[in-house]
């Protein structure tokens, strides 16, 4: 009876848990919906009436560019809100999608706004050079600094082991005499 209710307890507390977390991604998902549904709703409607108001035309690259924004757009959504229900890291996928809004909305004005998605391969090499360079370094190179607060975090728990041994020494030395 009472040891069956004591074994229960902490699974229905994970439970617990795993639920309130489950609820608060699902939060999260639909509000990452709304705002990037309102987003791609607001900028698109722009994109449609300044081609059609202000530039009276809808040429053929006109659909293409809001085809290809679109479908770019749909993925990435896709993929954001897949991360966000599963509880992974998303920010790539949104900075992706922005540079991608940036776009259409500068191409109203430009058609050199396309050169903005080369910000997305730039900052990939980026990343990766800096893990090829600390790789390639490897333990031939300087050690790497460590981070003040986790030096202080090391250097306090140091000080508090050994205070403790001098106290247990001093107590073995009193209790020895």
């Amino acid at each position: 009876g009472e040891r069956a209710e004591r074994a229960t307890a902490p699974a229905q507390r994970n439970d617990t848990m795993a639920n309130d977390a489950q609820k608060k991604r699902n939060a999260k998902t639909s509000s990452l919906l709304f705002f990037f549904g309102l987003s791609l709703a607001v900028i698109n409607a722009v994109y449609l009436l300044c081609h059609f108001f202000l530039f009276s035309e809808a040429s053929e690259s006109f659909w293409k560019d809001l085809g290809i924004h679109s479908l770019l757009s749909v993925v990435l959504l896709y993929q954001i809100l897949t991360c966000a229900r599963h509880g992974y890291d998303f920010q790539y996928y949104f900075d992706a999608m922005v540079v991608n809004l940036l776009v259409q909305t500068l191409s109203l004005y430009s058609d050199n706004a396309w050169y903005l998605f080369l910000a997305i391969p730039a900052f990939i090499v980026f990343k990766v050079g800096g893990f090829l360079v600390r790789y390639l370094r490897g333990s031939s190179g300087p050690a790497e600094e460590v981070d003040p607060l986790e030096k202080a975090r090391l250097e306090k728990a140091q000080s508090k082991k050994q205070r403790k041994e001098d106290r247990l020494r001093a107590r073995g030395a009193i209790m020895a005499h």
